[in-house]
């Protein structure tokens, strides 16, 4: 049999969302991400980049997006977060593409 009992005690992940209690980002992935904005914003979004994404910043606020979606409270942080490091207001979508293709030459 190709069966599993999965108890609330264990991390149950479908599509990488954890879904205990409802869906959610892992808590590795939401302090991966806090990290990432906090060395960007004190050394500079190229020495964040080990991926070598072309669009770093656009790629950031991606990943801000499907946390946000998924958890809005956690998502607001990570984008007053980005907002207060990099000086850009993100909270309107015209203004946040404005911004990231200004700063797409930066990062």
């Amino acid at each position: 049999r190709k069966s599993t009992l999965a108890t609330r005690a264990g991390r149950q992940t479908v599509c990488g969302l954890v879904v205990n209690d409802g869906p959610n980002v892992s808590r590795e992935e939401y302090d991966t991400l806090k990290a990432i904005l906090k060395n960007a914003a004190r050394h500079g979004g190229e020495s964040q980049n080990r991926d070598r994404v072309p669009v770093f910043r656009a790629h950031l606020h991606g990943r801000i997006a499907w946390v946000q979606s998924t958890n809005s409270t956690c998502g607001a942080k990570l984008r007053e977060r980005t907002r207060r490091s990099s000086g850009t207001d993100t909270a309107s979508p015209q203004r946040a593409f404005a911004a990231l293709t200004e700063a797409a030459g930066r990062y």
